[in-house]
């Protein structure tokens, strides 16, 4: 167990809300990001902390933060962030 700070583990249900809703997250943040930020960076980032990068300038989620990190807390969720970021 990676504990909270890791990649959730378990199996991704791509029909599943937090899958498609973190994939819409993802497909966003990707057009918001440096190419020097990872999808993976980003992702872990907004699960830990409720902040990402946009432009290079660190952003809380704000009233989003908490149902946005629930559903990275999920295999599908971060999954569907990854995707969604697609890189």
């Amino acid at each position: 167990n990676l504990g909270s700070s890791g990649i959730p583990k378990g199996k991704v249900d791509k029909e599943s809300n937090a899958y498609k809703y973190m994939y819409n997250f993802g497909r966003n943040l990707a057009a918001n990001s440096l190419a020097s930020d990872s999808a993976q960076s980003q992702c872990l980032s907004a699960k830990n902390s409720g902040i990402v990068k946009v432009r290079g300038i660190p952003q809380y989620l704000g009233v989003q933060a908490t149902q946005i990190q629930s559903y990275l807390a999920t295999a599908s969720g971060f999954q569907g962030c990854l995707d969604g970021f697609g890189k």
